[in-house]
């Protein structure tokens, strides 16, 4: 557990009041976020307790902006090869390379953990997303947590607003499941740190860049309302179920039939009906995928947590992006 001291500084827009140790702030600028990582950490030697040197093995120093000498940080020894990535050097690379390329993003918090030897930034990717008549609500973050005491730089996707300890800790562990599924990345802290952190960087702004894009298709789907027959266009162009086919290869045959039904239960059932902006091309698009993410579907055994996130990659990925083509097109 990563904890916060009195010589740390947590700077935040968030408005709750129950934070009492961190500073609430209407905006946290460049001048702002570089004067709480206004130090840096070295490596230093170990001594025994006779005085003598212990090769290969340091420890961790703070060193502030108008300190004359540094303080050894509690952190334990390091090796030759742990390589420190300074808190500011991390926010110059998300504030050059991330922030220009989002518009509307912004720093929600930035602050220190374990005196200094932890740096952490959360982005805001901009407004809440939701539709008009649709139940959810999600607002994208990207979260960076830098511990150079101990554990990988994480970065990364979450959806948990950090505003105390422990929903940074939560925020760390999303960002830690999703570099199982594309979403998040951990990198040690060896000699190219750097060099993987840019290019975490580089594939978390294009990552974004196609949320963003997504959601603006989403909108315009949510936005454009679907008669009968464009429901039944849709079904015949993505479940082809011709009498050609059953005289040629029943199992499939009756697969599109069985799959068409399921979308057409779907498209009528209550609960689609009332979670998505009703008759409209973006509910069509979730009676079909649907039953393509139906957590009954899924094998006993089976990991649940990839039924979320399976989407992004292979066949099902495929599957929905046909979809979604599809229904943009018939609705057009």
């Amino acid at each position: 557990m990563q904890h916060y001291t009195e010589k740390d500084k947590m700077l935040t827009i968030h408005g709750d009041r129950l934070i009492k140790e961190w500073t609430l702030k209407d905006e946290i600028t460049n001048e702002d976020a570089m004067s709480v990582f206004d130090y840096t950490l070295n490596k230093c030697a170990c001594y025994d307790m006779d005085g003598r040197e212990i090769p290969g093995l340091f420890h961790i120093e703070r060193m502030d902006a108008s300190a004359k000498r540094g303080e050894i940080l509690p952190l334990g020894g390091f090796g030759d090869q742990y390589t420190i990535l300074q808190n500011q050097d991390l926010y110059n690379m998300i504030s050059t390379k991330i922030l220009p390329e989002l518009p509307g993003a912004k720093i929600e918090t930035v602050g220190t953990l374990e005196g200094g030897a932890t740096g952490m930034v959360q982005i805001s990717c901009g407004k809440d997303f939701n539709i008009k008549g649709d139940a959810s609500k999600s607002e994208s973050r990207l979260y960076f947590n830098n511990p150079v005491g101990g554990g990988s730089l994480v970065m990364g996707f979450c959806l948990t607003r950090c505003v105390c300890e422990n929903t940074i800790a939560i925020a760390r562990k999303e960002v830690i499941a999703g570099a199982r599924t594309g979403t998040g990345h951990t990198i040690r802290h060896t000699s190219a740190i750097d060099v993987y952190a840019r290019q975490a960087i580089a594939e978390i702004v294009e990552q974004a860049k196609s949320t963003k894009a997504m959601q603006e298709r989403i909108k315009a789907l949510a936005s454009k309302k679907v008669n009968a027959e464009q429901v039944k266009q849709a079904l015949a162009e993505l479940y082809p179920a011709t009498p050609k086919m059953a005289n040629e290869s029943p199992m499939a045959y009756t697969n599109a039939i069985a799959k068409r039904e399921e979308v057409i239960a779907q498209w009528e059932a209550g609960e689609t009906a009332a979670t998505f902006t009703a008759d409209s091309a973006w509910k069509l698009v979730n009676a079909f995928t649907f039953p393509i993410f139906n957590p009954a579907k899924v094998v006993k055994g089976a990991d649940l947590s990839g039924v979320r996130y399976d989407g992004l990659f292979g066949d099902r990925a495929a599957r929905v992006s046909k979809i979604l083509a599809t229904v943009e097109r018939i609705a057009a």
